[in-house]
């Protein structure tokens, strides 16, 4: 799990959008979002749970570290919210990444997915690379 591993993800997301693959786009994308934040995580030596939805927990402890090493109050606060959007954003993803791989009630992602999740899609992705790199600048701040 490292900040590489998740680029790599995104990218291969962004592909995906270009590719009009949408399930496989959001599938991706949710990995990339779960990487990045695994990286921080293990760059904080922070323990969390190995599955997808890690649970709020650490984040707490994310949070709780940051407030004892940031002493800037905008530097801290930008901090939190970043780590708040990063752990919303996974949620979100995580709930949709099994339908988005396998579909549903026997109709295959691909169709499920279609333009009308574009948007969507595009909307998660640009949330993941932006929250990549914030996760990345929290990690180099420790």
């Amino acid at each position: 799990m490292s900040f590489d591993d998740a680029y790599n993800k995104y990218q291969a997301a962004s592909d995906m959008l270009g590719r009009y693959n949408y399930a496989e786009a959001i599938f991706l994308a949710q990995q990339s979002i779960e990487l990045s934040i695994k990286a921080l995580l293990t760059k904080l030596n922070i323990e969390f749970k190995r599955k997808h939805d890690i649970g709020d927990e650490p984040f707490t402890e994310a949070s709780k570290l940051l407030k004892s090493v940031i002493k800037d109050k905008h530097k801290l606060n930008y901090y939190l919210k970043t780590l708040a959007k990063a752990r919303i954003l996974m949620k979100l993803l995580a709930d949709l990444r099994t339908y988005a791989e396998y579909g549903f009630i026997e109709i295959p992602a691909k169709d499920i997915f279609d333009v009308d999740f574009k948007p969507f899609a595009e909307w998660a992705i640009q949330k993941v690379f932006e929250l990549h790199f914030r996760l990345k600048e929290i990690a180099k701040s420790i």
